[in-house]
C-alpha cells in the first residue's frame, strides 16, 4: 500500500505541485530560445539585444523591432474597460512624450555616434509601407501617419535604423454595437517600431533627396539627448543557469518533504519506486 501512496504522491506532485514551476520554466526557455534565434538573424545585433534585455516584451525579427503598448489614456477614458472616445486626438496631443522604446533607441544611437534626423508624418507614411504588424479585423485600423519619423544615419549618410510610432484603434460600436451616451467608444494601442537597414535602404533608393529635404523637421536631435551608459549596459541572455529554475530539483524537494524521504536525484527515486513495485 505504501508504494501506491508514494507513486500517487509523485503523480500529484508532477501534475499539480510542480505544474506552475514547470510551465514557467518551459515558457522562459522557449522565450530564451526565440530570443537567441532572433539575435542570430537580426540586422542590428546591438540594438536588438538591448531591446530583448531591457524591454522583454519586444518582438525582434530580421529587419524590425516592435513594442506594443496599451495607450495611456488618462482622463480620456470612459472609466469602463479603458475605452476612449477620441483616440486619434489624444494620441496626437501626446505623441511627443518619450516612451521606453524611444528612449532606449535614441540613447543607443547616441552612444554609437549616430545622427538622428526628425521628419514629419509624410516620411512616417513611407516607412510604414515596410512595417509588418498583425493582420487587422474589420473593426480595427492602424493609423500610420500621425506621428513624426526619426531616422538614424551613419557618418556616410546611410540610413541605419528608424523609429516610428503607430496608433491602433478598435471600434467597439462595430464589434458589438456598443454606444455610450450616443458616442462610439474605442480601445486603443500604440506601437513603437524600429525599422532596420534593409527596408530603409529600399526607402532611401526609391524616395528622392528632395522628398526628405522638404519633410525635414530637425537636422540632428542627438545634441539634446541625455544618455546613461549604465542604463544601456546589456544584460546576460541567460547563457548561464543563474536565473533558471531546476524543475527536477523542485519536484524532488517537494516529494521528499511530503513523504519524509531524502532522495538526491530523480533516478534514485525511480529506482526506489521500481524496487518497491517488485
Amino acid at each position: 500500500m505504501k508504494i501506491f501512496v508514494l507513486i500517487g504522491s509523485l503523480a500529484l506532485l508532477l501534475f499539480f505541485s510542480g505544474c506552475a514551476e514547470y510551465l514557467n520554466t518551459l515558457a522562459n526557455n522557449m522565450k530564451d530560445m526565440q530570443n537567441k534565434e532572433a539575435l542570430a538573424q537580426t540586422e542590428d545585433l546591438e540594438m536588438s539585444k538591448l531591446f530583448i534585455d531591457k524591454l522583454p516584451d519586444s518582438r525582434v525579427s530580421k529587419s524590425q523591432i516592435t513594442m506594443k503598448n496599451t495607450l495611456d489614456l488618462g482622463k480620456q477614458t470612459t472609466n469602463t474597460n479603458n475605452w476612449v472616445y477620441n483616440p486619434i486626438g489624444y494620441f496626437e496631443r501626446n505623441m511627443d512624450k518619450d516612451t521606453k522604446a524611444y528612449t532606449l533607441w535614441i540613447n543607443t544611437v547616441k552612444n554609437r555616434g549616430g545622427i538622428v534626423k526628425k521628419y514629419n508624418a509624410n516620411v512616417s507614411r513611407e516607412i510604414n509601407n515596410f512595417i509588418y504588424l498583425n493582420k487587422l479585423q474589420p473593426y480595427e485600423r492602424y493609423h500610420a501617419s500621425l506621428a513624426p519619423a526619426y531616422i538614424e544615419y551613419d557618418k556616410n549618410g546611410n540610413m541605419i535604423s528608424s523609429y516610428v510610432r503607430i496608433l491602433k484603434t478598435e471600434d467597439l460600436s462595430a464589434v458589438g454595437g456598443i454606444v455610450v451616451q450616443g458616442k462610439r467608444p474605442y480601445q486603443a494601442f500604440s506601437y513603437d517600431v524600429i525599422v532596420l537597414k534593409t527596408y530603409l535602404r529600399k526607402l532611401q533608393m526609391n524616395a528622392s533627396r528632395k522628398f526628405f529635404e522638404e519633410n525635414l523637421l530637425d537636422e540632428n536631435i542627438i545634441a539634446s539627448v541625455k544618455s546613461s551608459e549604465e542604463e544601456l549596459k546589456p544584460l546576460s541572455l541567460n547563457n548561464d543557469n543563474t536565473n533558471k529554475i531546476d524543475i527536477n530539483k523542485v519536484m524532488l524537494d517537494k516529494f521528499n518533504v511530503q513523504n519524509g524521504t531524502n532522495f538526491t536525484s530523480l533516478d534514485e527515486l525511480q529506482k526506489y519506486l521500481s524496487s518497491q513495485a517488485n
